[in-house]
């Protein structure tokens, strides 16, 4: 090749398309740890909210519930490919992306200021 000289367009099209792949495997990696992380946000939430309840035995039929509420819940789980549970959630509209988007950006702007 000469100094200058510019590659062909299907050498170009093909580092376009490694580069590509790459991408795309990084964007899905980032989906995973985003996924993880919120997991383990949302049962960081319920651990808080179980520890603030009365114990189990305090409500007549609490543990029947309990059961019948995980049995349900696990009729809606998949696994991913490590065997992880996963329980897929759906949002009614974008605006609910925009309203979880604009209270954890607020929640990030108080802890940034305290």
């Amino acid at each position: 090749m000469l100094i200058g000289a510019r590659p062909d367009a299907a050498d170009d099209a093909r580092e376009r398309t490694l580069r590509g792949g790459e991408r795309e495997r990084e964007t899905e990696a980032r989906r995973q740890r985003i996924a993880t992380a919120g997991g383990a946000l949302v049962g960081a939430a319920f651990t808080f909210l179980s520890e603030l309840l009365p114990a189990d035995d305090a409500r007549p039929g609490a543990n029947a519930l309990t059961d019948l509420v995980r049995k349900q819940l696990g009729e809606c789980l998949e696994e991913d490919a490590s065997g992880r549970p996963r329980l897929t959630v759906v949002l009614p509209d974008h605006t609910a992306l925009d309203a979880l988007a604009r209270s954890l950006g607020q929640l990030l702007a108080e802890r940034g200021s305290a």
